[in-house]
């Protein structure tokens, strides 16, 4: 056997050798880069929705304040309602002994 047959049996199966463990690591590298990625998308989604999450609680909290001034004035106006029903009441009474003094024909 010769040199030249003998680095080409060699030849051949250490390129493979070769070609294998370098495909193997970008492969495990691609896979790192994709997860990385993947954890980068998780990451700004979550940021997203959280930052939706606090507007939306922002608003619940603003319509909670609102509801509550719209119940003090409703309260305040069913008091006031109260006190004219009140007024009425006792003006009708007032009236209620008043004679008619003229009279439409």
């Amino acid at each position: 056997m010769d040199w030249i047959t003998l680095v080409s049996v060699l030849l051949a199966p250490l390129t493979a050798a070769c070609g294998w463990f370098v495909g193997k690591r970008k492969r495990n590298n691609d896979f790192l880069q994709d997860m990385q990625n993947s954890i980068n998308t998780l990451v700004a989604e979550n940021s997203r929705l959280l930052d939706e999450i606090v507007t939306v609680k922002r608003q619940n909290v603003e319509l909670l304040i609102q509801n509550e001034v719209m119940k003090n004035k409703l309260a305040a106006l069913e008091q006031q309602n109260e006190q004219f029903k009140q007024e009425i009441t006792d003006l009708n009474a007032k009236f209620q002994n008043i004679k008619t003094i003229t009279r439409c024909k």
